[in-house]
């Protein structure tokens, strides 16, 4: 039987060896969503879909994917975070108008400011100390007047961007290129503790994924 919780489903299908968000998103599109996709899977007429054929072997038998899917949502739990997909209410409206949205969210921490007003602030790791100045100031005048601050965690200023949002007592969204149990830079582990119990930690990437150069580009979409 289909999982009742449709997290599972998207969180199988990212399981699935050497099949990225957007193939996946082309899946989806093909069936006609996520129910008439897992049907075909089941019904066997998944081998007839124009997708390769590594990728449709393992689809075909979608019933180990669930397995580990949920083994994974338990670990979650227990450490006290959670996945969302796109039928999930709280899965933020304008990340669904992007292309190639995150197809799994893991998140730890305060989930209700993926919805509210939020302002992206990133720039250079190796910032100067002028640099650095004019993000913290600015980030905590924003987290002031109410607005949470979505910045990527990294040296420089980003890391200025969610400590000025801090400092102010405000909000601050961290989105990460690993997973949402991997500290890196290894340098901004207060940091990450403070967002993790005072704001928001986001990530498309499976716990334990490690920081890879090709990750960082891509989580910028979501910022």
């Amino acid at each position: 039987p289909m999982s009742q919780k449709p997290v599972l489903n998207w969180i199988a299908l990212t399981l699935v060896p050497g099949l990225g968000s957007k193939t996946l998103w082309q899946l989806v599109d093909h069936f006609g969503g996520m129910t008439p996709l897992l049907t075909a899977c089941m019904d066997g007429r998944i081998k007839t879909a124009n997708f390769r054929k590594s990728v449709l072997s393992v689809l075909a038998n979608p019933v180990h994917l669930r397995e580990e899917a949920e083994s994974h949502l338990e670990k979650l739990k227990a450490c006290g975070a959670t996945a969302i997909c796109p039928d999930d209410e709280l899965y933020p409206e304008l990340l669904k108008e992007i292309v190639n949205a995150p197809p799994v969210l893991y998140l730890q921490g305060r989930m209700e400011l993926l919805n509210s007003m939020c302002v992206a602030m990133v720039g250079s790791r190796a910032a100067t100390g002028y640099g650095k100045r004019s993000a913290f100031v600015l980030a905590q005048d924003l987290a002031a007047a109410g607005v949470t601050v979505v910045s990527g965690l990294a040296l420089g200023i980003d890391s200025e961007a969610h400590s000025g949002a801090l400092a102010a007592g405000g909000d601050t969204i961290g989105v990460l290129g690993c997973g949402l149990d991997v500290v890196y830079p290894r340098q901004n582990q207060a940091l990450y503790e403070g967002i993790r119990t005072r704001g928001l930690l986001v990530s498309e990437y499976l716990p334990g994924t490690r920081p890879e150069g090709f990750r960082f580009p891509a989580r910028n979409r979501i910022i």
